[in-house]
């Protein structure tokens, strides 16, 4: 699922409450911790489950050429130039560096760890999201809700959300570096993070351009699809 930015919640007794069930009694950020719970809740930042995935990625994903993690996510702060790829690839790294044995290094013969994370070109600001996640369920007021989530982006300073695909993958060894000619325009120029490790991940972002189909995640837009599907193509070649 998307790992969102859930508003932490003193949380009383709503374990036992389903959220399709009268949640009368329940302060709006109840409200809304029932109604996300853990299936979506990604810290409250949006980026605690995010960030524990790729740190072990780097023990877990094998080495050999072709090998490839896909997370479908929403992204905090990430119009180009916020450092959304810098982010990434820290994460990445951090995992890489990490002193434990206890899960080992998967062998293989790849050489290169790249990727792409594609994401909106109109990412929404905080206060648009804040007043989508807002909820106006079962007769609730629902500007009771955009406020303690516009709130609470504030204090999480996240300032735009937007829907996202991150492809990692394995490769031969070629210099990635040198395939910003062959790139979509679209394409950020940042690789900060590229040290003398072939298994550092150099990450690129990728905004997938407007459609009137929907967002990148929209199903039945195909023109997003084939966007993407060529990029990524062109990235392995």
């Amino acid at each position: 699922p998307p790992f969102l930015p859930v508003p932490p919640t003193k949380k009383k007794q709503i374990d036992n409450v389903q959220p399709n069930e009268n949640s009368d009694g329940l302060s709006a950020s109840e409200r809304i911790a029932l109604r996300h719970g853990l299936f979506s809740g990604g810290g409250s930042g949006g980026e605690v489950v995010l960030r524990s995935i790729l740190r072990l990625a780097p023990r877990l994903l094998s080495k050999r050429s072709g090998s490839m993690l896909a997370i479908v996510s929403e992204f905090m702060n990430a119009h180009p130039g916020m450092g959304l790829e810098i982010k990434i690839q820290n994460w990445w790294n951090q995992g890489q560096e990490k002193e434990t044995t206890s899960i080992p290094l998967l062998s293989g013969s790849g050489s290169r760890t790249s990727g792409i994370v594609f994401t909106n070109e109109y990412p929404l600001s905080a206060e648009t999201y804040a007043s989508r996640r807002a909820g106006g369920h079962n007769g609730h007021n629902n500007e009771e809700e955009f406020q303690v989530w516009n709130d609470h982006l504030i204090r999480e300073r996240i300032k735009s959300v937007s829907p996202g695909l991150l492809f990692i993958s394995r490769s031969d060894g070629m210099d990635n570096l040198d395939r910003s000619n062959h790139m979509d325009a679209s394409l950020t120029s940042s690789t900060v993070g590229v040290s003398g490790n072939a298994s550092d991940l150099i990450v690129r972002q990728c905004v997938v351009p407007k459609s009137h189909l929907g967002s990148v995640w929209t199903p039945q837009n195909w023109e997003a699809a084939k966007f993407i599907r060529q990029t990524w193509s062109n990235e392995e070649e």
